[in-house]
């Protein structure tokens, strides 16, 4: 016995069809085949019941509209080159729809008639929402790894015999996947019958094909970060640290600051930096004033307690998108203030800032790391082991870690290994277009290591318009996150140590 799971017809079996006269396929009464029956039950689970959805319809079938419409949630519209055959009259190779008007889009069967197809398929992406999905059906043969096109075979028997059908004008081979992901599909193969028990296939008879669920990737917000080195003042004094300085701070005025940068129009990351940033003059009343526009990441020691207390107390933490707290182990022992730290990181945990422990992997503090890394997590709190990037006793850091040395770094953090400086002279990186810092003085440069000036944070920023090459042999920042992308391949390929080396022990 056979049941057609939408119009609920039972019987011994369903009506042959196609040119092979398949047996077993056609429902007598509403007329569904094995692949309508299959997208149906397919649709029918996962389909949200709650989530406001738009779906667009193409040469629509009965089955399919009816479930579709049985949704109240859903504005269906169903488009086709005929007007009798839907709501809307629609060419496919150029829709009349605007981008990103569609969360689901449902085009079974219509390619194999189209001359234009990928033209089609590039039109299908572009009205397709990010994070929605089309499912776009076509007999595919697995047996030929090319598809097999020809316009000027136009006699309807010569189709029929060479293409399955008199009006097609090509046959699909393996390589459909491949038109699909040109077109800027991101495809994910969901052999759904599979995932049946037996007998449900064989009751409701259907298709054992592959459905190509097609999305469309989230667009990536370009994000700007204008790193501010507000002082190089510190009140720890670590052997292993740069800015051991013990300067002057000179307060810029910040509404001069934020004026400047909102003349940009970009949606700035404000990272204060230092030396140590809560050092400087009415630290919170300045946090408060830029996140009433922007959203700030912090760098510090978070050992001011009663600035840290007040920080966690006052600032939204949603304004923040990190803080690198660093741990200088040994310098909070000097002091006795190693639980007073912990004190206040779980302040931070509890009020649900997103920050990392950034604990140097000195020379000098390698061997203790351990102890140190098992007692914090005794306390909840996880400590991140970050490369000293510099010189120590003749040796340059990170490349002079041993091969143990190294296993130890990553079996407690992966990610230490793009905490490592790469190797970027002459790759174009966006550093004076997406990424600025500003001195503090108030000078603003492209980057830590290219002092070219771009203007002053009193007057104005010249962003760079193009994106150009680094000038650095090696860079210790976070450029690597600066870089374009068709580039990251070329510089994992030419570390001489860090990522291949380094990352995959």
């Amino acid at each position: 016995m056979v049941k057609c799971p939408f119009c609920n017809w039972e019987g011994q079996e369903f009506l042959p069809y196609g040119v092979n006269l398949r047996k077993n396929a056609k429902c007598p009464k509403c007329n569904s085949l094995e692949r309508h029956r299959l997208i149906y039950l397919y649709l029918k689970k996962i389909l949200n019941k709650h989530k406001p959805l738009k779906v667009l319809h193409f040469a629509p079938e009965k089955i399919l509209i009816n479930l579709f419409k049985s949704y109240k949630n859903i504005e269906y519209l169903s488009a086709d080159i005929n007007p009798k055959k839907a709501m809307q009259k629609e060419n496919l190779t150029h829709l009349s729809f605007e981008d990103n008007s569609f969360d689901i889009i449902i085009c079974n069967h219509v390619l194999i008639y189209i001359e234009e197809d990928k033209k089609a398929m590039k039109e299908l992406y572009r009205i397709l929402k990010p994070k929605g999905f089309a499912i776009l059906q076509e007999p595919v043969f697995r047996d030929k790894n090319k598809t097999f096109e020809n316009f000027a075979i136009t006699d309807p028997k010569e189709r029929e015999n060479i293409f399955g059908g008199f009006n097609h004008v090509r046959t699909y081979g393996k390589d459909y996947i491949s038109r699909l992901m040109n077109a800027g599909f991101k495809i994910k193969i969901n052999n759904f019958a599979k995932s049946l028990k037996k007998r449900e296939v064989k009751k409701f008879s259907l298709s054992k094909e592959d459905i190509y669920i097609c999305s469309k990737p989230e667009t990536k917000k370009e994000r700007y970060f204008a790193s501010w080195v507000m002082t190089d003042m510190c009140n720890f004094d670590c052997e292993y640290c740069s800015r051991r300085t013990k300067g002057k701070i000179n307060p810029l005025p910040i509404n001069k600051i934020v004026k400047t940068l909102k003349e940009t129009k970009k949606p700035w990351v404000i990272g204060m930096t230092g030396g140590e940033p809560l050092l400087y003059p009415n630290f919170i009343e300045l946090c408060q004033e830029l996140t009433k526009n922007y959203k700030i990441a912090l760098d510090t020691n978070l050992s001011l307690n009663k600035k840290v207390k007040e920080f966690a107390n006052t600032i939204d933490p949603k304004k923040v998108e990190y803080i690198y707290i660093s741990a200088h182990i040994l310098e909070r022992e000097k002091r006795n203030e190693v639980e007073e730290f912990i004190k206040n990181l779980l302040l931070l945990k509890a009020k649900k800032f997103n920050f990392s422990v950034n604990y140097i992997m000195h020379p000098i503090l390698i061997k203790r790391f351990k102890k140190d890394y098992n007692y914090f997590k005794s306390k909840g709190i996880k400590l991140s082991p970050k490369p000293l990037k510099g010189e120590y006793n003749g040796k340059t850091y990170p490349e002079s870690y041993s091969e143990q040395e190294k296993r130890m770094i990553l079996g407690y953090d992966l990610k230490a290994s793009t905490k490592l400086p790469f190797y970027c002279k002459g790759m174009k990186c966006k550093a004076g277009n997406t990424f600025i810092l500003i001195q503090p003085d108030g000078t603003v440069t492209r980057c830590f290591h290219d002092k070219t000036i771009l203007g002053n944070i009193f007057q104005n920023i010249r962003l760079n318009k193009t994106i150009k090459p680094c000038q650095m042999y090696k860079c210790n920042c976070f450029g690597y996150e600066l870089i374009e992308d068709y580039q990251k391949e070329k510089i994992k390929q030419t570390f001489n140590y860090s990522i291949e080396k380094f990352a995959h022990l």
